[in-house]
């Protein structure tokens, strides 16, 4: 046994790659505290109804769930949600990957600068000042909050997965592009289609994945279609989620309504993934 040690030891993936796993900890140490263990707790308080206001903290179990499920505004801002999401996913995915497509037939400068462009969305600050600036200024038709937050989700939704199709697109190896053209199968469209679409799903599932954060999420769209104060004027699930705890300071029936909202993602998500594992790309 004593001499099959420092076998083993040497074999060891851990030991020998303890180099890699030292310069990833700090990341993996830091997503746990930030994200993983919130999100534990998060679903343990759904179970109470701890308030911060009174600071009471008592096991309600399903009180929380069954409160939400009979208040008619849930309801409203859960279909809302989910209209949101659906135009947002379906729109966002068809627009990103045809200007994806579309911008591999520019020059460089042209397409340089498109891709800078539609990657602003990433990284642009004080988004809901700008967009409040424009809706106010610029555009004398009235729009409801609805399509203003569903624009806006779907302008954002030009980010890493965006960028993530053109990089995929790009190393797509030109033989294959050849072999369509001496098979008489070369058409741009039919290239898009049997050629291009197969060849970037990991692109494409990472982009969907991305694009779900975004729809069921509340961020800068939400904030855009009038501001914090106006955020309720339009009801989604986000916006009860951040009134129960910002505003209400009911930390149990906010952690309620994110534990609906996460397995409503959850489902979309895994949906759309079964979708992907069932595409063949033969």
């Amino acid at each position: 046994m004593s001499k099959r040690l420092p076998h083993i030891i040497s074999n060891n993936k851990i030991i020998k790659n303890a180099g890699v796993y030292a310069i990833i900890a700090p990341f993996f140490l830091l997503f746990f505290i930030f994200y993983v263990l919130p999100f534990f707790m998060s679903i343990t308080t759904a179970f109470t109804n701890y308030n911060m206001a009174t600071e009471t903290l008592h096991f309600s179990w399903f009180g929380n769930f069954r409160t939400l499920i009979n208040y008619s505004d849930f309801k409203e801002a859960l279909f809302n949600t989910l209209g949101i999401a659906v135009l947002t996913l379906v729109t966002g995915f068809f627009l990103t990957v045809l200007f994806a497509w579309l911008i591999g037939f520019m020059p460089a400068f042209f397409r340089y600068f498109f891709i800078f462009a539609l990657f602003i969305p990433f990284f642009t600050s004080n988004l809901p000042i700008t967009w409040r600036f424009i809706f106010d200024e610029f555009i004398s038709v009235e729009i409801t909050p609805f399509l203003k937050i569903l624009f806006i989700k779907i302008w954002l939704s030009f980010g890493l997965g965006f960028i993530a199709l053109v990089m995929g697109m790009r190393r797509i190896p030109r033989e294959l592009f050849d072999a369509a053209k001496l098979d008489g199968t070369g058409n741009r469209v039919r290239e898009l289609f049997y050629i291009i679409l197969p060849a970037i799903k990991p692109q494409l599932l990472f982009m969907v994945f991305m694009q779900i954060i975004l729809a069921f999420g509340l961020n800068d769209a939400d904030l855009s279609a009038g501001g914090y104060g106006e955020i309720f004027i339009f009801e989604t699930l986000p916006a009860q989620i951040y009134k129960y705890g910002a505003e209400y300071f009911e930390m149990g029936r906010a952690s309620a309504a994110s534990v609906f909202l996460f397995a409503f993602a959850g489902f979309v998500y895994f949906e759309i993934r079964y979708f992907f594992g069932r595409w063949k790309t033969e």
